[in-house]
């Protein structure tokens, strides 16, 4: 199992920032805050985060944004599949 630094550092080797996961064993993550934006989805199983002490249950298909800067934590059961995209910039629109 990975550990969240693990995580966390093999997202930064995605240049997309994008990480797909697969959850072999029951996980709980550490409470954590990033420096992007995060926007995850549930492909399967059940995926759990708590965002400022309040659950959030993601079932297949789920979908959840999560700020940058706000304090959250995962759980999940085994055989759970997720996909988070980071954020690290924005795009703006330039006048057409």
């Amino acid at each position: 199992m990975l550990t969240d630094t693990e995580l966390l550092r093999r997202c930064r080797q995605q240049p997309d920032g994008i990480l797909n996961l697969l959850f072999y064993s029951d996980r709980v993550s550490k409470k954590q805050a990033h420096e992007f934006d995060e926007y995850m989805v549930c492909v399967s199983g059940q995926y759990t985060v708590v965002l400022n002490d309040e659950e959030f249950v993601l079932n297949s298909r789920d979908e959840l944004f999560i700020p940058k800067g706000t304090e959250h934590l995962g759980k999940c059961i085994a055989g759970t599949r997720t996909i988070h995209a980071f954020g690290r910039k924005r795009i703006r629109r330039t006048e057409e």
